[in-house]
């Protein structure tokens, strides 16, 4: 077999998990996460990133190399801080972990109870902190808000996120909130402070992420009382005396099919003869992975149907299961590859990923030596999904007051 992948819009490969350094580094950047950012901040000369994209390191220190990292917006950092200077001894979160954190992680998550507690350390220092911002003008007010919550997709992604939002903040008072909320919540108790601030007595609550069904959904859930326990740990829930309006997740939406089409008709140039892959990041849990397939079903069939493919099959890593687990579907992705190759038939792979900062650079490397072609292209990315976001909203929207 010819080893072929035509990787559309981004090489996404060598995006590997980063150095204790750089984590050490990102999890600073937590404490600063419970203020809003209220302008694009200062860095020193010798650390200019205003030129810089997510893959165009050369302006950054040699020994501090963060091409690695590709999970947070550092457009969030106070001005005037000079990361080159931090002194990370102020910021050693071994401190605040403890033989019950690190027993309640194994418990909840079950990736870690393969981990060492300095391998669950370091993955949560690469999480990287909480932020939020105000996206509204100065004095606009409202009897109704708009929260969104995001994983945080770095810089580039979190612009793309706060552009599909700002037209919102317009029109009712809105907040953008960024974050994993693994061991805190205030971020999203401050977006919730200025949105009562500006006169909202009920909130729309958008979770952005391609479905309900995950631990990140869930841990939003616990910091809002929905749940009694986080999918992580558990956290100060927000304390609020607005109305609160749950929009559900993209999932299936007649608006994802045509996103995931677009996509795959990109790479597209024999649909007759070419098999369509979905691939998505999945939970951990299976019953929940169940769900998740049956929304990747949809999806699949929806796209078959419209694009005139060969065929379009759907699957889920369960990229933070435990390895086996994961190992064994990354197994059945190649077969799947593999098995169209031998049929004579070209191979498309899209997700339904927000972001194009996610985990594209492993399903490159899950399927090294085979031929494909992928679009490494978040679903944000697409026009559809501010239409998506937007009448979300607005069909939330007709049940609260007028403003």
């Amino acid at each position: 077999m010819k080893s072929r992948a035509c990787i559309l819009f981004g090489d996404v490969q060598g995006r590997l998990p980063a150095i204790a350094l750089a984590g050490a580094l990102m999890f600073g950047l937590a404490a600063c996460g419970q203020e809003e950012s209220t302008q694009e901040d200062e860095v020193t000369p010798e650390q200019d990133m205003s030129q810089m994209d997510d893959h165009d390191m050369s302006n950054m220190p040699a020994d501090m190399d963060m091409s690695k990292m590709g999970d947070h917006d550092m457009s969030n950092m106070p001005a005037g801080m000079d990361m080159s200077k931090m002194d990370m001894s102020d910021m050693d979160m071994s401190d605040m972990m403890t033989q019950e954190t690190y027993a309640t992680l194994r418990d909840r998550v079950p990736n870690y109870r393969e981990f060492t507690d300095e391998q669950i350390l370091l993955e949560m220092q690469m999480m990287g902190g909480n932020d939020w911002r105000y996206l509204s003008p100065e004095g606009k007010s409202g009897k109704t808000g708009v929260l969104v919550l995001i994983h945080g997709f770095g810089p580039t992604g979190d612009r793309i996120m706060r552009e599909a939002v700002t037209p919102l903040g317009k029109i009712f008072p809105t907040a953008i909130a960024a974050g994993m909320s693994m061991m805190n919540s205030a971020h999203i108790q401050s977006s919730m402070d200025q949105l009562a601030e500006a006169g909202a007595e009920s909130v729309v609550v958008v979770p952005l992420s391609s479905t309900r069904y995950n631990s990140l959904v869930y841990q939003w859930e616990h910091v809002f009382g929905k749940r009694d326990h986080g999918s992580f740990l558990d956290v100060p829930q927000v304390e609020t005396d607005a109305k609160l309006d749950f929009v559900t997740p993209i999932e299936d939406h007649p608006l994802a099919h045509e996103i995931l089409l677009d996509h795959a008709k990109d790479l597209s140039t024999d649909p007759a003869n070419e098999l369509v892959i979905i691939v998505a990041h999945g939970p951990h849990w299976e019953e929940e992975n169940k769900i998740n397939l049956e929304i990747l079903g949809r999806l699949a069939t929806r796209i078959q149907d419209i694009g005139g493919f060969s065929d379009v099959k759907a699957l889920t890593l369960q990229d933070d299961a435990p390895s086996a687990v994961r190992a064994a579907n990354v197994e059945r992705l190649r077969a799947m590859v593999n098995a169209a190759d031998d049929e004579g038939k070209d191979v498309i792979i899209v997700t339904n990923l927000l972001s194009a900062r996610s985990i594209q650079w492993k399903i490159e490397r899950d399927l090294e030596g085979l031929d494909y072609k992928f679009s490494v292209k978040g679903i944000s990315e697409h026009p559809n999904f501010a239409v998506w976001l937007r009448e979300e909203v607005m069909e939330s929207l007709k049940s609260q007051p007028a403003n």
